[in-house]
Formats: structure tokens, sequence, C-alpha cells
């Protein structure tokens, strides 16, 4: 298991950003994580709710974790608030959960797990978060199918607008 690092930050905001919401890390912590600048991605424990994350630069040599409104709500924190982080290496294969019903597709269909397996890891990360974050099971499946269709149809490509509007124009069971 990679070895943890402790800090307290204040959660602070960029104004004007998507993301505003986030921490500092600490320079030396920062450069014990750092993997020169090939791995980024981090796990994140506050107040005993574990996620995954990336230390994302903030353009004057510093590098921060963001929290989107859905984290900070879980967590309960606000701007100004002090918390204690705990933050370690993510020795996940994709940085993120591999949502079961996307895992089964690929098993089905290796031209499906070819062309995801040769996106960018961010890419496999984009997709694998709009897969996961939804709760009901079917429309998972629906959004896994969607993506599955999309990737073959494209040969690998991926089009996050023509993406979007394959969600609009699919029902269930279309395929």
């Amino acid at each position: 298991m990679a070895e943890k690092y402790s800090f307290r930050a204040k959660v602070e905001v960029f104004h004007g950003r998507l993301w505003s919401y986030h921490v500092i890390i600490p320079k030396d912590i920062f450069e014990k994580l750092d993997d020169a600048g090939t791995d980024r991605r981090v796990m994140v424990s506050i107040n005993d709710h574990q996620f995954q994350s990336a230390m994302m630069p903030a353009g004057d040599g510093q590098y921060f974790i963001m929290f989107n409104k859905e984290k900070r709500s879980i967590l309960k924190i606000n701007e100004g608030d002090d918390i204690l982080l705990n933050i370690w290496h993510d020795e996940s294969k994709y940085g993120m959960e591999m949502p079961p019903e996307f895992l089964e597709l690929m098993h089905q269909d290796p031209e499906l797990d070819r062309y995801f397996h040769d996106l960018t890891p961010g890419k496999q990360r984009n997709l694998l978060y709009i897969i996961g974050k939804v709760k009901n099971p079917d429309i998972k499946l629906h959004k896994a199918l969607v993506i599955a269709q999309h990737l073959k149809m494209r040969e690998g490509a991926l089009d996050f607008r023509q993406l979007n509007e394959d969600f609009k124009n699919n029902k269930y069971g279309s395929f």
C-alpha cells in the first residue's frame, strides 16, 4: 500500500473557475507524491470519506485538489473550513472505479475492449465517470451501451459532442 500523508488545509475558492472549491497541497507533500509529472492521481480521505482525485496545477507552482458540489455536500465543507486530509498515490488501474456494466461489455466484445484501452487515460476516466456517476442501474447500463456503440461506430474515435447527441437520441433497448 502507498504511503499516506496527512495535512490540514483551508477550503478555498477560485473565483470565476468551473471547479472553484479546492485545497492547496503543501509543496513538500506534493513533491513526495509527484511521480515526475506522469501520474498525479491520488486517493483522498476526509472525515472517513474516501475518494479518487488528481493533483491539479494552480499555475503558480502550487497544486490543489478540487471539490465538486456533490463532494462538498457529502463532506459538509464550505469555503474557509479547516479540514484534515489524508492523501496517497492512487494505485488503481484507471484512477476511478470500473463500472461492472461496462467491464462486462468489454469482456463480451474484444473490439470494444481494444478501442477503450487505446484511449488516453484521461478519456478512459471521463467515460468511466459518465457511467459510474449514475445511481439507477438501468440508466447506468444504458450509458455503458451508448458509449460502447459510440466507440465501435467510430472505430475508437471519441467525440464528446456526438456522444452527448447519442445519449439524447438512444432509448432503452434500441441497440
